[in-house]
């Protein structure tokens, strides 16, 4: 990677904060006592309700997650009342109806905040370099991604582990 490249990922990494946003994508009271699972409760909603993915092992593939994760996060939903399970099927309950309500606010609030004073021709050009990063990730061979999974799983997998001599 160029070093012009590496600056520029930087200063993105900067500018936009990801762990603010989703400290207030996933806040507190949202999620009425959920203490687990939290980071893919949104997607999981997301997901359950747009109809793209409506059981635990479909959600998994969708979220690229382990399915006993997904499992335990989707429990979690409902034993707080956020899903329901019909048929072997999730559905948002009214509960849940709220919560993702609440959600898409905050959500539109944030993007609202991240793009005030960009004007529509700065949205067009951000929206194709999108598609271009888009499309770029899309050419990743099966085996390139296989090989770059294989490097990550050598990789340390607890903070910890950094440190070890």
């Amino acid at each position: 990677m160029s070093a012009k490249k590496r600056e520029v990922l930087s200063k993105l990494n900067e500018t936009v904060n990801l762990d603010l946003l989703k400290k207030a994508l996933l806040h507190e009271s949202l999620y009425a006592g959920l203490t687990e699972h939290r980071h893919i409760a949104v997607r999981i909603l997301s997901q359950v309700k747009s109809g793209l993915a409506n059981d635990v092992l479909h959600l998994a593939e969708v979220l690229d997650l382990v399915p006993s994760e997904v499992k335990s996060a989707v429990d979690k939903l409902v034993a707080s009342g956020l899903l329901s399970l019909k048929e072997g099927r999730l559905e948002l309950t009214a509960k849940g109806q709220e919560v993702f309500t609440k959600m898409a606010a905050i959500h539109d609030k944030i993007s609202e905040q991240i793009f005030k004073d960009f004007d529509s021709e700065e949205l067009d050009q951000f929206l194709t370099y999108l598609a271009k990063i888009k499309a770029n990730l899309a050419g990743i061979s099966e085996s390139e991604l296989a090989q770059l999974k294989e490097k990550m799983r050598e990789l340390p997998t607890h903070p910890s582990q950094f440190f070890k001599k």
